[in-house]
């Protein structure tokens, strides 16, 4: 989901035959680990907001017309807004998810369309090997 276009491509995909979207499930991140806030590339950080958070307003936007009464979206955030694991970057998009996800729940209240985040926390992942001292040894 980080190239853009993507959105468009898969909500208007040709094969959707009912033309109609009961959920969407916003799940697309991409993590990149700097401890030094002085080292971070901006350039990189501009690619996760692209994937974490920019895509996320146009998939939404996408589906919307596509959406109805008592159809959901759900977007997919993380623990780090919760508790500080000095991942800025990452967490800055996704303390942006939930402002987002937030703002469109009062937005689609009259439309009756349901929009919630879900908060998962750490998965065990050759990502979260490289943000979690000790993951992956054995004792």
């Amino acid at each position: 989901m980080a190239k853009e276009g993507t959105d468009v491509t898969i909500v208007h995909c040709p094969e959707v035959k009912f033309k109609q979207l009961n959920i969407l499930v916003n799940n697309a991140s991409k993590q990149i680990v700097y401890k030094d806030l002085t080292r971070i590339d901006l350039g990189r950080v501009g690619d996760i907001f692209q994937c974490s958070i920019i895509q996320m307003i146009a998939m939404a936007k996408d589906a919307l017309p596509y959406m109805s009464r008592g159809d959901s979206i759900i977007n997919t955030t993380s623990v780090v807004t919760l508790q500080g694991l000095g991942m800025v970057d990452y967490a800055a998009t996704k303390g942006a998810n939930v402002g987002f996800t937030k703002s469109l729940a009062v937005q689609l209240i009259p439309k009756e369309i349901r929009v919630n985040a879900v908060v998962p926390g750490a998965v065990y992942t050759a990502i979260q090997l490289g943000t979690r001292q000790g993951w992956g040894l054995r004792s």
